[in-house]
């Protein structure tokens, strides 16, 4: 597998409590990043005319291959299904940052397929090649924050990475996000109500090959050194000009 990829795509029926693997190699000659390869997995996945809390709607998480590897911003993770939110329903994306991408990767994973029903209340915990179905029945009707909190006690594990829904998930409110920590996207919570699934929840320690990791450090300096000289001019413009300092436009 090419540098920058885990190798992976993990594939979840939430009906069967079945899990399987197959490569990325499949994809990522001709499919740019984790939006691109999400975007053909959802044609590939889905079934025309399939409604949003359908158990077929799958749910596809995805990283690109800059995620993981140590370079400034490559931390973010897409979200893909079809979007309840939307009239009619249509494709829906949720792009996030945060530390939930890079755990897949290093858990072995540049895409997560979920799909079907589980008959209860469902956490997924993916702990490297171990994937396990977890009872959320506790969490069930808990906001985002006591969710995250109860698993990683239940875990003793404090550097999880989660991605959960809250109440309004649950109860299949067309506008429900999918949070993960202080984050959260566009409307897709409610299609994990319908399914049942509380969260997904990952660990990963393999790590990620990259080629030249030298060369990671070298584009890093010299993105802090643009951030550095972009401040010191938006000072010196506020100085002049009597305008009080915004860091950001």
């Amino acid at each position: 597998m090419a540098y920058g990829y885990a190798g992976n795509i993990l594939r979840i029926d939430l009906t069967e409590g079945k899990v399987a693997k197959t490569a990325t190699s499949e994809y990522a000659r001709s499919f740019l990043g984790g939006r691109g390869i999400n975007a053909k997995l959802m044609f590939d996945e889905s079934k025309a005319g399939v409604s949003a809390f359908d158990p077929d709607n799958p749910v596809i998480i995805g990283a690109g291959p800059l995620v993981g590897t140590g370079i400034i911003g490559g931390v973010r993770h897409e979200i893909t299904t079809r979007s309840p939110e939307q009239v009619p329903e249509g494709f829906g994306n949720v792009g996030s940052g945060g530390s939930f991408g890079p755990e897949m990767k290093y858990a072995g994973y540049d895409h997560i397929v979920i799909k079907g029903k589980a008959k209860k209340p469902t956490y997924i915990y993916i702990e490297n090649d171990d994937v396990l179905f977890k009872d959320a029945s506790g969490l069930w009707g808990r906001g985002i924050f006591e969710t995250n909190k109860l698993i990683r006690e239940e875990l003793g594990d404090p550097e999880v990475a989660i991605l959960a829904i809250g109440q309004a998930g649950e109860n299949l409110i067309r506008i429900a996000t999918i949070e993960h920590e202080y984050r959260s996207g566009t409307a897709l919570g409610a299609v994990w109500g319908a399914k049942n699934l509380k969260a997904v929840v990952v660990r990963g320690t393999k790590g990620l090959k990259v080629y030249d990791a030298d060369k990671i450090l070298e584009i890093n300096k010299q993105i802090l050194g643009r951030i550095k000289e972009g401040l010191k001019e938006r000072i010196e413009w506020s100085k002049k000009n009597g305008k009080p300092f915004m860091p950001y436009p």
